[in-house]
């Protein structure tokens, strides 16, 4: 639409004041200038609100460190350091969010502009243009040559000191793809590759109040700002149906509030965004295992993580009061035990990557082929990531 519209702005400007040049080229110079100014507009605002948090962070901080004799006082302190922990991480992730939307951008915009090239003097626009190209360079010569992922891996350590053969075989690969006539849609889903949305499934099998749940969660609290918008992020839970419980018709392993937390948990992340879900349960576990389910604590992080509990649904769900007891979060509870097991889940914490179980904490961490730390899960999302959205 941007495109159409600065086409129709420079007919009407060419028949008032007819230059040299292209109509198509001074309407995609004209569109490319304005997603640059867009782009560092966007980037600035969200760089001025991490800024503002991270002093309202160490402010909190240097009061929690005068509030040692205050109890009452330092634990108000602390909740509402959680709060601003919070913010902080949504504001980080939009950063992550930004470099996506750049990236789309640029995908549409050389579908319409093919032959536009940004001014050399153009710093910032030429990284940017320079960096989707060798994009789409390494996604066509993967294609081309290296189905297998293992192979590929080996292929481009092997010629990563040798840029004068990587440029060989990507251009190519380049012309492999065109060299296909009675395809028209070959070389837009090859270019299309790196924009793909098929997201990898994670799904964490855990007890609310399970310190190995906590600690799983942790570490995924990491995992989640480097794959944000390439994975589906889902808690499963353990437990036991148990028909003579009146509350729940559950037996949770640690407890009756155990259940209510397993609910609360699942009710608000139906109602809610994910960012606001995930801070919830991260608020919860910030006050310790044991006071995961206590419903005062889930309407204070619920406020924390600004969600409307009444008004959001969630109150329906897990009941106003936050008792879990509500006919529609123990209903949801109860589906969740029947997905641990179709998913042969049965220790907290198992994480599962596309259905498939990669690790387990279970007092230590347990058959963990591919390592447990934060990179060794970023790295097998990824691979993950890659081989679903390869092209058929």
């Amino acid at each position: 639409m941007r495109i159409n519209r600065a086409n129709a702005h420079q007919r009407d400007k060419d028949r008032l004041d007819p230059v040299k040049g292209n109509l198509q080229d001074e309407a995609c110079s004209q569109v490319w200038k304005e997603l640059i100014a867009n782009w560092s507009r966007r980037t600035k605002l969200v760089e001025y609100c991490v800024s503002v948090v991270d002093s309202s962070m160490e402010e909190k901080k240097r009061t929690i460190a005068g509030l040692e004799a205050d109890d009452a006082a330092r634990r108000k302190a602390q909740a509402q350091l959680f709060a601003e922990e919070v913010k902080l991480n949504q504001v980080h992730n939009e950063l992550s969010v930004e470099k996506i939307i750049r990236q789309r951008s640029l995908d549409a915009f050389k579908s319409r502009c093919r032959y536009f090239v940004p001014p050399s003097t153009d710093a910032e626009a030429s990284k940017w243009w320079d960096s989707v190209n060798r994009g789409l360079l390494y996604s066509l010569a993967r294609r081309a040559f290296c189905p297998s992922s293992h192979l590929w891996s080996f292929l481009r350590s092997t010629i990563a000191g040798m840029p004068h053969l990587w440029f060989i075989l990507s251009a190519f690969a380049a012309w492999s793809a065109l060299a296909h006539p009675t395809d028209p849609l070959h070389i837009q889903k090859a270019a299309g590759t790196m924009f793909a949305d098929v997201k990898v499934p994670i799904h964490l099998g855990v007890m609310s109040r399970c310190p190995d749940a906590v600690l799983c969660e942790s570490v995924f609290d990491k995992v989640l700002p480097r794959v944000i918008g390439k994975i589906d992020l889902s808690l499963v839970y353990i437990a036991h149906l148990d028909p003579t419980d009146e509350d729940f018709g559950v037996k949770c392993m640690h407890g009756a509030q155990e259940c209510a937390g397993n609910i609360q948990q699942l009710c608000v992340s139906k109602y809610t965004t994910a960012q606001e879900w995930w801070a919830f349960v991260q608020c919860q576990n910030y006050h310790g295992r044991e006071s995961v389910g206590d419903p005062d604590l889930a309407l204070s992080c619920a406020g924390a993580s600004k969600i409307d509990w009444e008004g959001s649904g969630v109150g329906q769900c897990a009941g106003n009061d936050a008792s879990g007891k509500a006919p529609e979060g123990i209903a949801m509870l109860k589906e969740s035990l029947r997905l641990a097991q179709d998913l042969d889940i049965y220790k907290s914490c198992t994480v599962l990557i596309n259905k498939k179980a990669v690790c387990v904490h279970d007092g230590t961490w347990k058959d963990c082929e591919k390592g447990h730390d934060v990179n060794d899960f970023v790295k097998q999302i990824e691979e993950e990531y890659e081989h679903l959205n390869e092209l058929n």
